[in-house]
């Protein structure tokens, strides 16, 4: 399978907890990825969004 994107952003939502993992890295290169669960409440989607505004292309 062919890379075509160099970040991407996956999210699992369920009733109390958000996980979400980004995955990156060179299209060239195995990517890393970052895993971390986050509450559903506003607390935790506000965590979240600090969490992803880390990253250049979710900013």
């Amino acid at each position: 399978m062919e890379a075509i994107l160099e970040i991407c952003c996956g999210l699992d939502v369920h009733r109390d907890n958000i996980v979400a993992c980004i995955t990156k890295g060179a299209l060239n290169c195995k990517p890393t990825s970052e895993i971390r669960k986050f509450s559903a409440l506003q607390h935790g989607l506000k965590s979240l969004k600090e969490w992803l505004h880390v990253y250049p292309p979710f900013a």
